[in-house]
């Protein structure tokens, strides 16, 4: 990654307030070149890794009947957060 381009998303990421996302970002895409991942593959990687470092946040398919999947976000470890089911 070029030092311009490196800067700028440094600097989104600490406005953003996304840590996670500044350790590993460049780690993951390595990983992601590397295994010929999709893009949304990556995304979802760095979001995972943002949610556990934000204490547990956990997204996961849940059945509703029909052909319809919905998905469900669970809090885990969070103070003051409901958990959404």
């Amino acid at each position: 990654m070029s030092q311009v381009r490196e800067a700028v998303t440094g600097e989104y990421l600490r406005a953003l307030r996304l840590p996670s996302l500044a350790r590993r970002y460049e780690e993951l895409a390595c990983q992601a070149a590397d295994q010929g991942w999709a893009c949304e593959d990556y995304l979802r990687e760095l979001l995972e890794a943002e949610g556990q470092h934000r204490g547990g946040v956990i997204v996961q398919p849940v059945e509703r009947g029909g052909d319809e999947r919905q998905f469900s976000m669970l809090y885990s470890c969070l103070p003051d957060k409901p958990n959404h089911q």
